[in-house]
């Protein structure tokens, strides 16, 4: 019986063939996926209590914030001058750890921080920045030894499971395994600060600080090394881009704190001004989790006490972890 039911099935769904496709009704009510075969994927719903482009401060009371990093629960960890701390989908601020010069953050799977601390000297020559880990009981230890790397700066996932660290102050990136073993990735990309990954995992774009136009770079992945290097985008001649973030459709966000912005790029290069007059916006992440908007971008300042909700209409592409 059981196989009759197939058959007859399979012979219905020939037969619709000449008027619509298998699985849909008339054509223009298609089945979850493209045309060849993939998943659609969902994402949230954007929150509905601010317009696109309006500035919220979510946040007062922490003076020169830098990094930031979605826990994926409905909050998220920032850096200030020496200490990180957790903000809840409150705005409710808890203290969690002290450091030397918090800078950039970001998890992996098991829920580890990784952050980037540049050290008390901000110079080329200098070399006293460390990478530290704090665990979920919130316990922080050093795992790549001050000098190793001279001013990490900002911190990312690969797609294959490592980190990079850029360095603001010189033309490096650095890869670093689980075990915490450190290595040049690319010394291609002057000034090398925010970074992120395209949803493929096949390129990086990079925001350059202090060359000239500040540019964004785009680094083709080979074989999960940097291969060829290219300007995707120029900012404003004393634009000093620093983080940026990635929407679902591909387009880059940059923090342009030097002209006071935000900018989208998009794939193909061209830039649009999102908002203005924002107080050096440092670092920016979409939110995720309950009670964040996912719409949102969530920004640091440099030399504001406030941290931004921005709603931009348009959910955040998901981090690598």
């Amino acid at each position: 019986m059981k196989k009759r039911i197939i058959l007859v099935a399979a012979i219905l769904c020939m037969a619709s063939l000449f008027v619509t496709a298998c699985g849909g009704d008339d054509g223009n009510n298609p089945v979850d996926g493209d045309i060849d075969g993939d998943v659609e994927e969902e994402f949230p719903a954007c929150h509905q209590d601010a317009n696109v482009g309006e500035v919220i401060e979510f946040v007062t009371g922490l003076f020169g914030s830098e990094g930031i990093a979605m826990d994926g629960q409905g909050g998220f960890y920032i850096s200030t001058d020496n200490t990180v701390s957790h903000v809840d989908a409150g705005g409710n601020v808890t203290k969690t750890a002290d450091l030397p010069k918090g800078l950039g953050m970001a998890f992996d799977a098991k829920g580890d921080l990784m952050i980037c601390d540049s050290g008390p000297t901000f110079d080329k020559e200098t070399r006293d920045g460390a990478m530290h880990l704090m665990t979920a009981d919130g316990s922080v230890t050093e795992v790549v030894p001050e000098g190793t790397i001279a001013n990490p700066n900002f911190v990312t996932r690969t797609p294959w499971g490592t980190w990079l660290v850029s360095d603001d102050m010189l033309p490096e990136i650095y890869e670093i395994s689980d075990g915490s073993d450190v290595t040049l990735w690319c010394d291609q990309v002057p000034s090398p600060n925010g970074m992120v990954f395209s949803k493929d995992g096949k390129t990086l774009y990079v925001a350059s600080t202090f060359e000239d136009f500040s540019p964004l770079y785009k680094i083709v992945i080979d074989n999960q090394a940097a291969g060829e290097v290219s300007v995707l985008a120029n900012m404003d001649e004393n634009g000093l881009s620093d983080g940026v973030a990635m929407d679902r459709d591909g387009n880059v966000y940059v923090a342009v704190n030097g002209e006071g912005k935000i900018v989208k790029v998009s794939p193909s290069g061209d830039i649009q001004t999102v908002v203005e007059d924002l107080l050096m916006p440092a670092s920016i992440a979409f939110g995720q989790g309950e009670g964040l908007d996912p719409c949102s971008i969530y920004v640091t300042s440099l030399i504001g006490d406030a941290v931004y909700r921005i709603p931009l209409g348009v959910s955040g592409m998901p981090l690598f972890k």
